[in-house]
């Protein structure tokens, strides 16, 4: 079975996939990344005219995954500056402790 970064359930018409590469998919019944993955790179190349360049072409798309949006980038931005934030709080805090311990 091939890994993916895909979610199961998107269409292959949403992959940047050639043209003659989604037209064997297509012709083959598969209409959603779980249709591709659950075949084997054995059952794929069985397909009429899906060959090694295709194969490798489903295997490069699919561990590659969605592009990714600037929202979804400015999302994980700020979910890091807040762990970050808070990591600098918790090191305070333990430096601060540490300091009164030691000046006793």
């Amino acid at each position: 079975m091939m890994e993916t970064n895909w979610p199961p359930d998107t269409p292959l018409d949403e992959l940047p996939l050639s043209v003659r590469t989604s037209n064997c998919l297509r012709n083959a019944g598969c209409v959603y990344v779980s249709d591709v993955v659950s075949k084997s790179e054995g059952g794929l190349l069985s397909l009429p005219e899906f060959g090694r360049k295709s194969l490798n072409e489903i295997r490069e798309v699919l561990a590659k995954g969605p592009p990714v949006s600037v929202q979804d980038l400015e999302l994980e931005i700020e979910r890091w500056r807040g762990r970050y934030e808070g990591a600098i709080e918790a090191i305070s805090a333990i430096v601060s402790v540490h300091k009164q311990e030691t000046d006793k």
